[in-house]
């Protein structure tokens, strides 16, 4: 069971943006763990959105609210299941879902897979 903690600079989601954002993440972590496309087995996929607070980011020291859209994710899965091909598919696919066409602050991300 795919579960994704994933927490995000201020302002980084906007309403629209957060749905699709989720499906395209929950849509990686299940291929990534090679689980069924069917509804249920999505249903195993949990993910957690946590929006960080004003003033927690910094970006080469100085704080960063304003410059950058940042998604920091763990990414917990069955042990022994993601090997390299699926690990670094689930990092490509994370990269793209964070994209925003509506907002011109650099993104950047990173994953943590545990």
């Amino acid at each position: 069971m795919p579960l994704l903690l994933i927490d995000h600079t201020p302002g980084a989601l906007s309403a629209g943006h957060r749905q699709v954002f989720v499906e395209a993440v929950t849509d990686a972590a299940c291929a990534a763990e090679s689980l069924p496309g069917d509804r249920a087995a999505r249903q195993r996929c949990i993910v957690i959105l946590r929006e960080l607070a004003p003033g927690q980011i910094y970006w080469g020291g100085a704080q960063a609210d304003q410059a950058v859209r940042g998604f920091f994710a763990t990414f917990y899965a069955s042990a022994g299941v993601l090997d390299a091909a699926r690990r670094e598919a689930f990092v490509r696919a994370f990269d793209v879902a964070a994209q925003a066409e509506d907002d011109q602050r650099l993104t950047i991300t990173s994953v943590l897979l545990a």
